[in-house]
């Protein structure tokens, strides 16, 4: 193991390049097992926070093909327990990310990490918030890149008597007396976008994520005005497969109507068109959901009081754009 650390030492000091270093860190990966490769890249790389970075991009890009994280779960299974297990923890979302290994986030916001007696886990949202509605949307286009979010209002009994609470000063009381929150399900992935300082390791993770995906994204994003994804708001899993989170901004289209503000008004129109330019793909399965869409599916699967029945009508109207647009796109299947 010590000639190993010295000769990968001196390549990775003559390696010039990006991509002679990532060809020494493969090498590191393709010759010793996992966690050999764990231990002796930590110690080769020292604290060169770059070399690091190199390194868990190597593992990203080597890794072999597996399941996406959607395939892997029972949607509807998932839905029931976050809905009837019990809690044995509730704690600040950064504090919980940082017991799991994950970078913790520079503001915890609103959420919290929940553990259930199972082992399950899920971010918690006080309500009201549209958590649920963006979930519901993206079940009625077929497309699963919102991990399984249902709404639940907690009671006594949701509890174990050995509860452990870290939420910031509020008491397990305090919890209770909120009187809706939106629950979804946790997926600790081994990929961690916020874990790379350079921002174009993060963009070359994503990129290798698959193109329907991808466009499936944009396109979600645009018809239901969901803010762009924000590097915490988006997760990757062994199979470059993405995870959605952090949805509740599905509304941000609306907040300030044309016509209370104009400057604002157009700001939004030129972000829409730039939405829209961004998706150069488009499914053909995708576009045959979306164009199925009508307003009384919509009205019936939004129960949050924040969207009304004219937001709704502009969802549809950007479908409507989408649909248009699809002419001067490329279709995949």
């Amino acid at each position: 193991m010590h000639f190993l650390k010295s000769f990968f030492r001196q390549m990775l000091m003559y390696a010039s390049s990006v991509c002679w270093k990532l060809l020494v860190l493969g090498l590191i990966l393709f010759s010793v097992s996992q966690g050999q490769a764990q231990s002796l890249c930590g110690e080769v790389l020292g604290e060169n926070q770059k070399l690091k970075d190199w390194f868990e991009l190597s593992k990203v890009i080597s890794s072999s093909p597996q399941r996406p994280w959607f395939e892997k779960i029972n949607f509807a299974e998932i839905e029931k327990r976050l809905q009837n297990e019990r809690i044995i923890s509730f704690e600040k979302w950064g504090q919980g990310l940082a017991r799991l290994g994950k970078r913790p986030l520079s503001s915890d916001g609103v959420s919290f990490l929940v553990t259930f007696e199972s082992g399950l886990m899920a971010e918690a949202k006080p309500g009201p918030n549209a958590e649920v509605e963006a979930y519901a949307w993206m079940k009625l286009v077929k497309s699963q890149l919102i991990p399984p979010t249902v709404r639940r209002q907690f009671g006594k009994k949701d509890f174990t008597s050995s509860v452990f609470v870290n939420a910031g000063g509020a008491s397990l009381r305090d919890l209770i007396e909120i009187s809706d929150w939106s629950l979804q399900f946790f997926l600790k992935t081994d990929v961690d976008l916020l874990a790379f300082e350079d921002i174009n390791y993060r963009k070359a993770i994503l990129n290798n994520a698959p193109l329907k995906q991808k466009m499936d994204a944009l396109v979600f994003n645009f018809v239901f005005g969901r803010s762009p994804l924000n590097w915490s708001d988006v997760l990757v899993d062994e199979s470059n497969s993405i995870l959605m989170r952090n949805n509740e901004s599905v509304r941000r289209f609306f907040d300030i109507p044309p016509t209370v503000n104009l400057k604002k008004g157009a700001q939004t129109e030129a972000r829409r068109d730039s939405e829209l330019a961004s998706i150069q793909f488009l499914s053909l399965t995708t576009l045959v959901e979306y164009a199925a869409l009508d307003y009384q599916t919509l009205r019936r699967l939004t129960e949050s009081p924040l969207i009304s029945d004219q937001q709704i009508h502009e969802i549809l109207a950007r479908r409507d754009q989408l649909i248009e647009a699809s002419k001067y796109r490329t279709i995949i299947p």
